[in-house]
C-alpha cells in the first residue's frame, strides 16, 4: 500500500538492519499493552471507506452520531470509488466522480475520517487497535460497521508468480490513480465483468490490448433472457456493459478459455490449446471476503459487517447494505436512524447480480491447472506438493496443514493462499485458518513508539 515517491530507494527482502540495539532496549521494550496505548472513543467506527464504508458512516452521522472512519489506502473510494492521485493525464471518470461527490458528502456531514490508518487487531469488548503515521492507538467504540472490502485470489498455475503477473485489480489501481498503463502487450484473462472494464479502460487509455481470455461461454441469443433482467434492474449498468464490449471490437476475444499456464517470456497457455505472447498478463478470476477483523473478533453486540468483506456482490450491493448497516450501528446506540430505500436498492442489485453471474458462469469449473511444483503460498515458498504431502502424512484439517507446511505463516497472514488452500483440500476439516493479530503487517517501530 505504499506508493512511490522521489527519493524512494527498493532494495531485497527486509531483515532487521535499521533495528539496532538502542532504538528500542530489549524484546518486551517493543510489545506494549494495547492499554498503554492513545484512545479515541466515537460513537460509531467505520473501517474502510469504500461503497460499503462511506454508505455506513453517511447514515449513521446523519442519525447524530458521532462517527469515525477509518482506511488503510491513501485516500477514501475503496477499490470501485478509487481516486486520482495525480493531476496529469485524463480526467476522472463518471465512477471516480461519484465517489467524490460521496466522500465530500460524507466530510461535509462531520463524518472523520482518516486515511493511511491500518486497524490491525481486534479485540472482545470491542477494541479496535490501529496504526496511522508510524503511532499506534486503539478505538473503543460504541457501536462499529466491518466493510473492509474483498481481495483477488490468486490463479495457482504455474507462473502465475513471473515478473509480468498483475491481477486485473492491480493494473486498474495503476491506471485509476496514477493514470499509468503496463508497457507493450497486454492480456487480460480471468473471469467476470471487472475484467471486460479493465480492458475497455486500457484501451480508451490507448494501451495495446492485445487478447481477452474470458472463461465464461461467448453470449449468444440463448441469454438475451438474462439480458433482460439485468435491464430491468439496472438499465445504466447493461447500457455501460454493452459500451465496454464495443470499445474492445479490436481485442482478440477467447471465450470459454481459462489460463493454463505462463512460461518465462510470458508465453500464455490457455486450456483451450491457444497460445499467447505478452509483455503483462492481467489475471483475476475470483474475489474473496476480506474478512479477517470480523472472522477474529466473532460475535460482539453492536458489531455489523457490510459489502464485499461479508459476501462478493459488487459495489451497489455494498452501498445498500452499507446503509443498512450504518443505520442499525445508529440504533444499537439510541439513536433514530433512517436508510431511505437501500432495502429496495440491495434488493434491486442483487437481482442484478444473480442475472450477471449466470452471464458469466464458467464454461468450466474455475479450478486452476496446478503442478507439484506450483507455488501456492508465496511468502513461506510452500508448492500444492508439499500441501498434498502433509495431507498424504495425516494432516486431516487446515490448521494441520498450515503447521506441517507453514502455509498462511508468512506476512500476509494467509490472505492470499487460504483461499488456494480452501481450493486443494476441500475435504479438510475444520476449513479456514484462525486469523491472529496484526491481520496486516505493520512495522515494529509503530509498536515500539
Amino acid at each position: 500500500m505504499v506508493k512511490v515517491a522521489d527519493g524512494m530507494v527498493a532494495v531485497p527482502g527486509g531483515g532487521l538492519e535499521g533495528l539496532s540495539a538502542g532504538s528500542g532496549g530489549a524484546i518486551e521494550g517493543f510489545l506494549r499493552r494495547a492499554a498503554d496505548l492513545p484512545e479515541r472513543r466515537p460513537d460509531v467506527l467505520v473501517i474502510g471507506a469504500g461503497p460499503a464504508g462511506l454508505a455506513a458512516a453517511l447514515v449513521a452521522r446523519r442519525a447524530g452520531a458521532e462517527v469515525l472512519l477509518l482506511d488503510e489506502r491513501g485516500s477514501a473510494g475503496g477499490q470501485y470509488y478509487k481516486q486520482p492521485a495525480v493531476t496529469a493525464g485524463p480526467a476522472a471518470d463518471a465512477q471516480a466522480r461519484e465517489g467524490a461527490a460521496l466522500i465530500t458528502e460524507a466530510l461535509a456531514a462531520g463524518v472523520e475520517m482518516l486515511a493511511d490508518t491500518l486497524v490491525w487487531g481486534a479485540y472482545p469488548g470491542p477494541v479496535f487497535v490501529a496504526s496511522r503515521g508510524g503511532a499506534s492507538f486503539r478505538v473503543v467504540p460504541g457501536a462499529t460497521v466491518i466493510a473492509t472490502g474483498a481481495q483477488e485470489v490468486a490463479w495457482p498455475v504455474p507462473g502465475w508468480t513471473l515478473p509480468g503477473v498483475m491481477t486485473t485489480g492491480a493494473v486498474q489501481g495503476m491506471w485509476r490513480t496514477a493514470r499509468r498503463v503496463p508497457p507493450g502487450r497486454i492480456v487480460i484473462a480471468g473471469n467476470g465483468p471487472l475484467n471486460l472494464q479493465l480492458a475497455a479502460e486500457l484501451v480508451a487509455a490507448g494501451a495495446n490490448v492485445v487478447a481477452l481470455v474470458e472463461a465464461a461461454r461467448a453470449p449468444g441469443i440463448g441469454q438475451a433472457g438474462v439480458v433482460a433482467r439485468m435491464a430491468a434492474s439496472a438499465p445504466g449498468l447493461v447500457r455501460q456493459g454493452l459500451a465496454y464490449r464495443l470499445r474492445l471490437r479490436g481485442v482478440r476475444m477467447l471465450w470459454g478459455a481459462q489460463v493454463r499456464a505462463v512460461r518465462p517470456g510470458l508465453e500464455i497457455e490457455t486450456d483451450t490449446g491457444q497460445v499467447l505472447a505478452a509483455d503483462t498478463l492481467c489475471l483475476g478470476y475470483e474475489l474473496a471476503p476480506a474478512d479477517e477483523l470480523g472472522r477474529g473478533l466473532g460475535q460482539q453486540p453492536g458489531v455489523f459487517s457490510a459489502g464485499d468483506c461479508t459476501t462478493i456482490g459488487g459495489a451497489h450491493v455494498a452501498a445498500a447494505a452499507g446503509a443498512l448497516a450504518g443505520a442499525a450501528a445508529a440504533r444499537h446506540l439510541g439513536l433514530v436512524a433512517d436508510a431511505g430505500d437501500a432495502e429496495v436498492r440491495l434488493a434491486r442489485h442483487r437481482g442484478f447480480q444473480a442475472a450477471l453471474w449466470t452471464l458469466f458462469a464458467p464454461a468450466r469449473p474455475l479450478v486452476g491447472h496446478l503442478t507439484a511444483e506450483t507455488i501456492v503460498c508465496r511468502c513461506e515458498g510452500v508448492t500444492a506438493g508439499d500441501v498434498a504431502a502433509a495431507q498424504a502424512a495425516g494432516a486431516a484439517s487446515h490448521a494441520a496443514i498450515k503447521q506441517a507446511t507453514r502455509l498462511g505463516m508468512g506476512p500476509c497472514q494467509g490472505r492470499s493462499c487460504a483461499p488456494l488452500l480452501a481450493r486443494l483440500a476441500p475435504e479438510a476439516m475444520p476449513a479456514g485458518l484462525a486469523p491472529r493479530a496484526p491481520v496486516r503487517p505493520v512495522r515494529i517501530a509503530d509498536l515500539a513508539r
